[in-house]
């Protein structure tokens, strides 16, 4: 395990391709700086939640990269992937993949490793248990660590699906109940890559200003559902 989470630390200003940071000229569009600008000076600092909350939030063994899975049939009303699992392995197994996949976050969420923040009014926040003595904390952000299973572009498409539901540019909400807004603006701050829930129009209007829809020049995600739709498939088919 210790062999696999260096490995995370060493691309922490890297994308998963090896290459530049994701959306490594965000700061020429003022818009995107001007957002970057006011995150960073949020007085309440992203946290990342315990592992027994990020498994509950989704973050767990079976959305990872470690089953291995080729893309199922395509089903737009997604899998229950414990019972994809159950069809050729046994519970005990299963059981204690999830036990090792939660040392994994353990580790994750211990020691300084890359991790991923929604910026969205449904984004996921968490409460951090405080002593009795010093109160209620206030809830923050969560912050998703990148764990030893998962890729930052695997968080991201997990995250985003889950939580994205509205535009962080214009307040629109996704059209669809339950279902995350058209796209995700993906950029790298050092160790944090955040993510900004982006409508059509909106993505658009960014594309205008960059010449041409260029991943290159600012990272986009599509959060049409082909990753929940397919069984969440290992990363190549992402």
């Amino acid at each position: 395990m210790s062999a696999a989470f260096g490995d995370q630390l060493d691309a922490v200003d890297q994308s998963d391709d090896g290459g530049p940071g994701f959306s490594p000229y965000a700061r020429e569009f003022p818009r995107i700086s001007a957002a970057l600008d006011a995150v960073r000076e949020q007085s309440q600092s992203p946290t990342v939640p315990t592992p027994t909350a990020l498994v509950n939030s989704g973050l767990d063994y079976l959305h990872s990269n470690l089953p291995g899975r080729s893309p199922l049939a395509y089903n737009a009303q997604g899998y229950d992937l414990a019972a994809e699992f159950l069809k050729e392995h046994s519970e005990t197994e299963l059981a204690m993949l999830n036990l090792e996949f939660e040392q994994y976050l353990v580790a994750a969420t211990e020691s300084p490793a890359p991790i991923v923040v929604l910026h969205s009014p449904t984004a996921p926040v968490f409460r951090p248990h405080m002593p009795v003595n010093l109160g209620v904390a206030e809830p923050a952000l969560a912050a998703w660590p990148v764990p030893y299973g998962y890729s930052r572009l695997r968080v991201a498409h997990l995250l985003s699906w889950a939580f994205a539901r509205c535009c962080h540019w214009c307040d629109t909400w996704s059209e669809i109940t339950g279902r995350a807004i058209d796209f995700t603006l993906l950029v790298s701050c050092g160790g944090v890559l955040r993510l900004f829930p982006t409508c059509t129009d909106h993505r658009m209007q960014f594309d205008r200003d960059s010449g041409k829809p260029d991943n290159s020049i600012l990272y986009f995600i599509t959060n049409d559902g082909h990753a929940e739709a397919t069984g969440w498939p290992k990363d190549k088919y992402l």
